[in-house]
């Protein structure tokens, strides 16, 4: 069966469709002296042939349309479908970086800071870093801020080694609440390896620094202990020369008027107690 498609063609041409009837209907009726009757019979028994091979064209291009149509169809599904799982995997990203406690934020050259940037930062530095200069957020002031810039500008040229350089700038937060923030800096290049923008890393290190500071007061008392323990009758002395020093000290400071002289000894004698309380890690 001829499709609509072949079906207008052969009218467009020919004015019907029924072009095999019709040339049967001529050759009929046309003499056999006719000279042209041989190659017009030819041409009716292959017509019939070359008609079902334009049709069986006109078929596979249908089918070849209906296919890329569906292609496309599948493809703007997949594409759906992949800016879905992008979205949901950036999401995903954004909640794993923002669960790690640290302040992540980037700034150009020009110093200002880019729209990317984590959630800690709002904590740990005070502040959303999104288009403010980066001196600003690393709490730099105002009267080094243009030392800060010529830091940067060394940064981004990189003139010597980017750790070295890096070093030089701010390293820790003034944080209202007396959070210990650390801060360091590493590279994004760009394909020639040139520096194109500066990570900032802001870590919160207070627990750190207050268990440091815990290990070094039990270390000191540890070693004070020792000190007791190893020579316990030096430090009877001690006791017993400090109790007479400090009872000699109050009983001149609580006269009226001191001399000059007796001024000196109260020096002298609470520097000797100093520095016997020292040798025992006081």
């Amino acid at each position: 069966m001829r499709s609509k498609r072949l079906t207008r063609q052969l009218k467009k041409a020919f004015g019907d469709e029924s072009i095999e009837a019709n040339l049967k209907a001529v050759l009929d009726n046309l003499p056999d002296t006719v000279a042209e009757k041989a190659a017009l019979q030819h041409f009716a028994d292959v017509l019939p042939e070359f008609l079902n091979s334009v049709q069986e064209s006109y078929d596979q291009t249908e089918e070849r349309v209906v296919m890329a149509q569906r292609s496309v169809d599948i493809s703007n599904v997949e594409l759906t479908e992949v800016n879905q799982n992008l979205f949901n995997l950036n999401k995903t990203f954004q909640a794993m970086v923002n669960s790690l406690g640290q302040g992540f934020f980037l700034f150009g050259a020009d110093g200002v800071c880019l729209p990317v940037y984590t959630k800690a930062c709002e904590t740990l530095l005070e502040v959303v870093p999104a288009g403010l200069q980066a001196s600003k957020v690393l709490g730099v002031p105002e009267e080094k801020a243009e030392y800060f810039q010529r830091w940067c500008d060394l940064l981004f040229r990189e003139v010597i080694e980017f750790s070295e350089i890096a070093a030089a700038g701010p390293s820790t937060f003034p944080h209202s609440k007396d959070l210990s923030v650390a801060i360091e800096y590493k590279p994004v290049r760009d394909y020639d390896g040139n520096v194109e923008l500066i990570v900032a890393i802001v870590t919160d290190r207070t627990n750190e620094v207050r268990a440091k500071k815990e290990a070094n007061e039990m270390q000191a008392f540890a070693v004070l202990v020792s000190s007791i323990i190893r020579d316990r009758e030096r430090f009877r002395r001690y006791v017993d020369s400090a109790r007479v020093i400090l009872r000699e000290t109050w009983d001149m400071i609580d006269r009226d008027f001191l001399q000059e002289q007796e001024l000196q000894v109260i020096k002298r004698q609470l520097h000797t107690l100093k520095g016997v309380s020292g040798s025992f890690g006081m």
